[in-house]
């Protein structure tokens, strides 16, 4: 009697099945005690089997693959779209709204197949639980795909990574090379390249990223989303603090900045929290709305919007964030200061406290499109 054994590939949703006879003895599936060899009928579950996104959102797929007897059984997955100028679909099942229009979206395992059909309409006009200042303007950027961007912002920059030295962004290297372009089909986005910063074996936490990838500017009020991953065997700081990338208010030369951590114990669970350097004494603001993990290996939409305080220190800041649409955090009393915030720094500095920890393995941080937009 064989063991029941559940082969969820995750990433959420509803259901449909699909069943398919086959013959899979080129590529088994493979049950708790080994290949599945028999010529019987398998199905396919994809959940859901029909979704209507907005253009610019995302919905993660998830399948599951059973025997004859109704048992789970586990196996590669094999994602594609039918049309990719309209959805895209990642590795992994995530899909992202590209343009207007129906995309059937196909997962296979072995010879048995699935689909679900993605109907994509217009730009989102109120992403998942709204933004605080309102509707997204037109002036969303990148074909609408900042779903949670405030109305009467106006984009400052769009990056893909064709280039680091472009669009107004600097790159500083501290005299090694540990940044670069490189090609990541996955990215939900569909860009040719994206930006990685390395993480060789014997790296230190003592508090300096591999390089800094940053943008000047000035605006009270700042919006920045893009695309993000860790490495799939990311090796976390025993500190728990991973940081993502910095967005600093100056005040002459003595600037400070609030910056988003994937924070978690080694080995994850990871989260996304905010921390500030500035009026509130290293304040750290956690996932307050949902609570949503972040697992390394898969891409996320982060976005973020904060407006300064109307003095030093005053506790009406505004700091909150979306992990692929979903409110993780607001934060309307948030002692910021004053001054306009003036960089965004992709600064991804691990953990930042230890000269005596090292990386054990080689490791790396990917960013997809960039959208900066401020007023």
């Amino acid at each position: 009697m064989r063991a029941r054994q559940s082969v969820l590939f995750s990433l959420c949703a509803s259901v449909l099945a699909i069943s398919a006879a086959c013959s899979d003895a080129a590529n088994p599936i493979l049950g708790p005690d080994g290949p599945i060899v028999d010529n019987s009928s398998k199905s396919v579950v994809v959940t859901p089997s029909q979704t209507t996104l907005s253009q610019g959102s995302h919905v993660a797929l998830q399948v599951k693959a059973g025997d004859p007897n109704g048992k789970t059984v586990s196996g590669s997955v094999t994602w594609s779209s039918s049309d990719t100028t309209i959805a895209k679909v990642s590795n992994s099942g995530d899909v992202a709204a590209v343009a207007p229009g129906e995309a059937v979206i196909t997962a296979s395992v072995g010879d048995a197949h699935a689909q679900a059909t993605i109907d994509v309409s217009g730009s989102n006009s109120a992403g998942t639980n709204g933004p605080t200042s309102g509707a997204p303007s037109s002036d969303s950027g990148a074909s609408g795909l900042w779903t949670d961007q405030p109305s009467g912002l106006h984009t400052l920059t769009d990056q893909p990574w064709n280039s680091m030295s472009s669009l107004g962004w600097q790159v500083y290297k501290y005299g090694h090379d540990w940044v670069r372009t490189v090609s990541d089909p996955s990215v939900p986005t569909g860009e040719a390249n994206v930006l990685q910063f390395d993480y060789f074996k014997g790296y230190d936490g003592i508090g300096h990223g591999p390089a800094v990838v940053m943008y000047p500017l000035s605006a009270g009020e700042l919006y920045v989303g893009f695309y993000w991953k860790l490495s799939p065997d990311w090796e976390g700081h025993t500190s728990g603090v991973n940081k993502v990338l910095y967005l600093y208010q100056a005040e002459g030369d003595n600037r400070e900045a609030v910056f988003l951590v994937a924070h978690g114990a080694p080995g994850g669970p990871y989260h996304l929290e905010i921390s500030n350097e500035a009026s509130d004494g290293g304040k750290w603001w956690t996932q307050n709305v949902n609570n949503i993990p972040v697992v390394p290996g898969q891409w996320y939409k982060v976005e973020m919007h904060v407006k300064k305080a109307s003095s030093d220190g005053a506790p009406n800041g505004l700091v909150e964030w979306w992990v692929n649409g979903q409110l993780a955090a607001r934060y309307t009393n948030a002692k910021l200061r004053a001054s306009n915030f003036s960089e965004v720094h992709i600064d991804p500095v691990w953990g930042g406290i230890d000269r005596n920890l090292w990386k054990t393995h080689d490791d790396y941080q990917r960013f997809g499109l960039v959208h900066v937009s401020g007023r």
